[in-house]
């Protein structure tokens, strides 16, 4: 049997006396012939490939196709591998069956950091997942371009990032402090100089900050009579020495008996002392003010001003305005040393300091109203409206309620009727549609809905209803 030939059945009887190819063998079918189909990543033998037997195969007709590993197809770059057991469509890889492209940092939408800038968005990332080294650049260091501060300015860490790709001296310098911002405080003799003079990066001091000032010095100062002298050394300021600068005013003693409306706490001032230290004073029980002593003598005694008797409203009989009540009795003391309205009395309320509600069909009044001592009520607060007890309806509307509330403005149609009713014609006219259940029966006009124009014509039907229980008419539609 030759090649591509199978062999006929051992009995078959041959044509002649010598039996032939053509009687012992049959012609094995070709992949073409035969129409072998191949399954998925699998590519077809040519079609004239001659089969091993009468059935074509899979092995004759058709050749696995390859792998993007076995393969060894090469992504080129802004590509990444598929898994490299990834079947191939053909015998031959190609691009679309192995790769796929890398995504941008504007469709991954990358999000950079504080301190980084992004690339641009049709930056192509290096593999399927973007990194920041794909998208963003991160901004330069104080230290990486040298920044040099300005004289009164010292240098941040070497490290500081800056907030742009050019450095400056927000970024990378602060000011020396001042003697404002360090709030320095000279000590007596001494001046403070300018708030904005600069103190070395270190921080202020007594040089920086201040200026000697003995100019002046109360040796050369004379105090009134009663005072006393402090000691000759004492500084004074640079505009020159004064009395409470270099004296100590008279010294006195409280009194043994206080006056009337004085009161002592019994330590705050204590023997002979000048009027400035002697505390723990007040104004007795009914009585106000702010007590103040005086020494006219050295080793005298304090006189004490300031403290009267407080008022009552009854010591005045204090009399209230007509929309107030009376609400002090015979001990009740005034805030001062006059008595006022609100020391001795209390409004009366109003409408709105008690939220007083009117009912349906009647008008508050102005929130201020004021009512009686005794309360609020509705005839207070609140004012009878219109109603629709007097009000004719037109021919053909039906009246409501006669006690329907109307606004202040008056009663009109709409509050106080209601529309006639009436009923679509049996026949619409040519031009109407009608859905069938929105305007079912005896309706006023505007509770008729579900018309439309028909087809062929345009507009917005709307209806009238001219009587009652009569039959809506029509209008709003025409032809097209």
């Amino acid at each position: 049997d030759p090649s591509g030939f199978t062999p006929s059945s051992a009995d078959t009887v041959c044509s002649s006396l010598t039996c032939k190819s053509t009687d012992c063998c049959t012609a094995n079918p070709t992949c073409g012939g035969s129409s072998y189909p191949c399954p998925g990543h699998y590519s077809p033998h040519d079609a004239s490939t001659v089969c091993s037997s009468l059935n074509c195969s899979l092995e004759d007709c058709c050749t696995a196709n390859p792998t993007c590993g076995s393969s060894s197809y090469p992504c080129p770059g802004h590509y990444s591998p598929h898994d490299a057991s990834t079947v191939c469509s053909s015998l031959n890889c190609t691009l679309e069956d192995c790769c796929i492209t890398n995504p941008t940092c504007g469709s991954s939408s990358y999000p950079c950091p504080s301190h980084y800038s992004p690339h641009n968005a049709s930056t192509v990332c290096s593999s399927l997942n973007c990194t920041l080294e794909d998208c963003c650049t991160m901004y330069p260091t104080c230290g990486s371009v040298n920044f040099t501060c300005d004289v009164g300015y010292t240098a941040k860490n070497a490290s500081t990032m800056c907030a742009s790709f050019v450095c400056n001296a927000t970024d990378c310098c602060a000011a020396y402090p001042t003697c404002g911002s360090m709030s320095y405080s000279c000590p007596q003799g001494y001046e403070a100089k300018a708030a904005s003079t600069q103190c070395p990066s270190s921080g202020c001091n007594l040089t920086d900050c201040c200026t000697a000032n003995f100019g002046w010095t109360c040796a050369n100062y004379t105090c009134p009579s009663g005072y006393v002298a402090k000691n000759a050394t004492t500084p004074c300021p640079s505009s020159g020495c004064n009395d409470t600068d270099c004296c100590t005013g008279p010294s006195c003693t409280l009194p043994t008996l206080l006056p009337a409306g004085y009161s002592y706490d019994g330590h705050s001032c204590q023997g002979a002392v000048p009027a400035a230290s002697c505390g723990g004073l007040s104004c007795a029980s009914g009585f106000s003010g702010f007590p103040t002593v005086a020494c006219n003598a050295s080793n005298g005694t304090f006189s004490l001003t300031g403290c009267s008797a407080k008022m009552t409203c009854a010591s005045v009989s204090f009399v209230c305005p007509w929309n107030y009540t009376a609400t002090y009795n015979a001990t009740t003391v005034c805030a001062s040393s006059v008595c006022k309205v609100d020391d001795c009395c209390t409004a009366y309320p109003t409408c709105s300091s008690v939220s007083f509600p009117c009912p349906e069909g009647y008008e508050a009044k102005a929130a201020s109203t004021q009512c009686p001592s005794s309360g609020c009520n509705l005839t207070d607060c609140c004012t009878a409206g219109w109603t629709c007890a007097n009000y004719t309806c037109p021919s053909g509307y039906v009246a409501k309620n006669a006690t329907t509330p109307c606004p202040s403005s008056g009663c009109n149609d709409t509050d106080c009727c209601t529309g006639p009713s009436c009923t679509l014609p049996t026949l619409l006219p040519a031009g109407y549609s009608y859905d069938g259940h929105s305007c079912q029966g005896a309706v006023p006009a505007a509770s008729c809905g579900g018309l439309s124009c028909a087809s062929g014509f345009s507009g917005f039907p709307t209806v009238a209803c001219n009587a009652s229980n009569g039959t809506f008419s029509l209008t709003g539609c025409s032809a097209k």
